[in-house]
């Protein structure tokens, strides 16, 4: 799940790149993701980033308009935009101040490695309220749920 709470992204209709994602990569909104500089596709590892374009996956790879469009929307880091996302390590502490990193499967850690730096924390860990789309006996229903998630500032 990604949710923008201010700064230049006003819709999640607004995406920086789009890039395929290679079979059997599974991606889900709010991921942090990288567009490999020599192959042009998706990826979540942090392995051979050095020209690798950084950002959040808009869509889920299981979503109907990625699978019709072979490609994933790509928000790039762009240093002023705060979002909110569930995909994070929650055996993490995360409090305001604090950098965030890719952990390498596309979900923010607070540990510090050789991953990249996607930005700061500015609200500790909060509840949202979200829609659930499950399928019973009698077809497909939603239902309302509510999501863990973090905002941050995301870097450069």
């Amino acid at each position: 799940m990604i949710n923008f709470k201010k700064g230049p992204a006003l819709s999640l209709h607004q995406v920086n790149y789009v890039a395929p994602v290679p079979s059997g990569t599974v991606v889900e909104a709010g991921m942090v993701v990288r567009i490999d500089s020599s192959t042009g596709n998706v990826a979540l590892t942090t392995a051979g980033n050095a020209n690798a374009t950084w950002g959040f996956a808009i869509n889920s790879s299981t979503s109907g308009d990625v699978i019709e469009a072979g490609k994933l929307g790509v928000y790039a880091l762009d240093g002023a935009t705060v979002l909110e996302t569930d995909q994070y390590v929650p055996a993490n502490t995360f409090t305001p101040g604090v950098s965030v990193y890719s952990n390498g499967d596309g979900r923010l850690t607070t540990t510090a490695g050789s991953e990249r730096v996607i930005g700061q924390v500015v609200e500790n860990v909060h509840t949202l309220e979200n829609k659930k789309t499950s399928t019973g006996a009698n077809g497909i229903y939603n239902f309302q749920t509510s999501v863990n998630v973090i905002s941050i500032k995301l870097a450069i």
